[in-house]
């Protein structure tokens, strides 16, 4: 069993987009096991999670049209200039976010 499972359930991360009135616009997960050089497990699920995440809120704001002439830098750079807020929730890892 992998060190960074707790009992049967996989660790992962969830990821979740807040807008400042308090509604969550997307959310998104990473329960992948692989893991990259020099990073813990959940560092490496939340790097992976973080993009994903961007990708979603824009999505949810965007008309299709716009989506999809859009790259991950432009999502990146959309998100980055929203008022809302972008949080990790380790699930099964046992400790806090790194983002």
């Amino acid at each position: 069993m992998d060190a960074e499972m707790t009992g049967e359930s996989p660790a992962g991360v969830v990821g979740v987009y807040v807008d400042r009135e308090g509604r969550v616009i997307a959310s998104v997960s990473d329960f992948d096991q692989s893991g990259y050089g020099g990073f813990t497990l959940l560092e490496s699920q939340e790097r992976r999670a973080k993009p994903k995440l961007e990708r979603a809120v824009v999505d949810a704001y965007c008309s299709h049209v716009v989506f999809n002439a859009l790259d991950a830098y432009d999502f990146t750079e959309i998100v980055s200039k929203l008022s809302g807020m972008m949080t990790f929730i380790p699930v099964g890892h046992g400790r806090e976010s790194t983002i």
